[in-house]
């Protein structure tokens, strides 16, 4: 593979932008952190899960160290599963729990939450819609009424008259695991906070409740784009099925003295019932059970309003084949913004209470701390590959004054270099709002072989 670094106006066509070139972090970082209050980190800068790719982003994790370590009270604000994931990587647990204030999972999730957007994935904890207007500071919700897990009695866990069983609605979303091992899944905070849940439950309700567990992971046009043609709907992408991160926790709940050593997750093979379901009673066995991931069925992601509540159901019956869940539990961090069938819809059918866990609480009511009452300058490092993030992201924190400077990494920094109208736009919009745009003068690329697609290439680096 040939790699070469570039200044980032100067990178060959058949060549894919891989990485930030860690000296312009080096060159950057000293002059963008100085003075800076608070500090919203969003990610890796290059493909971090190829080892060649991340010493940029090492460079801004000890930049962000370094100046933790120069004023203790300024506040690191870590938003997004990649930025939770190399902050643990290049850190260790520990360090990163003593450099970030808050390291928050939620991702796009907890950036449209602190540009003042809902989040409808909490609409049915509340049993009908906030009043936004109401419940509304300076342009942020507050979700602080939310019922949490600590909410409800202890007597209501334990009343063996009530046959407590919780369907949680989780977002483990990290991609391909059909290759996943133990101490790579643990990297993910995700995966850390889903074995906390699955504890505190299990210390509430007792061993012999059962946990249901609906968790997405990838996307289903993926799917379609590697197979070169559409798939029959529900058809399962063994890189992206639940099954192999279900055997993997299996062990992790295990060493963390959650589970006995006979006690295993059990597997269910859809997460939209099939009449074969029927002739396999045993998949109701076991006590915390996950089923496949519901976007290998194109409904799940459905805009169309009708559709994505039929498909719901559908979900709905699933779940009642395998138990029937009196109390529901939204701890889906990275998806609350998202309104679709197993994220949302599916929680208005479980008829008991309807709670979030005690990290969705948390790391709300963090958020809302951040977002009403920021600690300035506040300056904000936001990188990735997928454009829509200068739209989504970008252009709102300008607009709405939300930051005093932004650093811009990885792929998309291109659009700024080449000067792209929606760019240009931001960085007008910005000289107007006196906030300071810092772009990497070089970056690393990869040369794309003459066999492959520049999507199929990048697929490939992340093995």
């Amino acid at each position: 593979m040939e790699i070469k670094t570039f200044p980032a106006n100067e990178v060959p066509e058949k060549w894919s932008v891989v990485d930030t070139a860690p000296e312009s972090v080096h060159e950057i970082m000293p002059e963008f952190l100085e003075g800076a209050r608070m500090v919203i980190y969003n990610g890796a800068l290059g493909l971090y899960q190829n080892r060649l790719f991340g010493e940029a982003t090492r460079e801004v994790i000890f930049s962000l160290e370094d100046l933790k370590r120069k004023n203790s009270e300024v506040k690191i604000v870590v938003l997004g599963g990649d930025g939770t994931t190399v902050l643990v990587k290049y850190l260790g647990e520990e360090r990163a729990k003593e450099l970030a204030y808050l390291s928050s999972e939620m991702g796009g999730a907890g950036w449209k939450y602190l540009l003042g957007k809902p989040l409808p994935a909490l609409d049915y904890v509340h049993r009908k819609k906030l009043d936004l207007k109401e419940n509304n500071v300076n342009g942020v919700i507050d979700y602080s009424n939310l019922v949490s897990i600590n909410d409800l009695p202890c007597w209501y866990w334990q009343d063996k008259l009530a046959l407590v069983d919780v369907l949680v609605i989780a977002d483990l979303n990290i991609g391909k695991t059909k290759n996943m091992t133990e101490d790579r899944l643990l990297k993910f905070q995700k995966i850390r906070t889903i074995i906390k849940v699955i504890k505190d439950l299990r210390e509430r309700m007792g061993e012999n409740r059962k946990i249901i567990i609906i968790t997405h992971n990838g996307r289903f046009k993926d799917y379609h784009k590697k197979l070169k043609v559409s798939p029959p709907d529900g058809t399962v992408d063994p890189d992206y099925s639940v099954e192999q991160m279900a055997k993997i926790l299996t062990v992790l709940l295990r060493k963390e003295g959650v589970f006995k050593e006979m006690d295993e997750i059990t597997f269910v093979p859809y997460s939209v019932l099939p009449e074969t379901a029927f002739e396999n009673p045993e998949i109701k066995n076991g006590n915390v059970i996950f089923l496949e991931n519901p976007r290998f069925w194109k409904d799940e992601t459905s805009k169309d309003k009708d559709i994505a509540l039929e498909h719901s159901k559908k979900i709905w019956r699933a779940v009642k084949f395998v138990s029937n869940p009196t109390i529901c539990v939204q701890a889906a961090m990275g998806a609350l913004h998202r309104d679709q069938a197993s994220r949302r819809l599916i929680t208005q059918f479980v008829m008991g209470p309807r709670v979030v866990s005690l990290p969705v609480k948390e790391e709300l009511a963090k958020l809302y701390e951040i977002g009403t009452n920021p600690e300035r300058p506040v300056v904000a490092i936001i990188s990735g590959n997928k454009k829509e993030k200068i739209e989504d992201v970008i252009k709102p924190l300008i607009e709405k004054r939300k930051v005093n400077k932004i650093f811009i990494g990885g792929k998309i920094v291109m659009a700024f270099i080449h000067k792209e109208p929606l760019a240009v736009k931001i960085m007008e919009l910005a000289e107007e709002n006196g906030i300071k745009i810092y772009l990497p003068k070089k970056v690393v690329a990869a040369k794309i072989p003459s066999e492959m697609t520049e999507a199929e290439f990048i697929s490939a680096l992340k093995k």
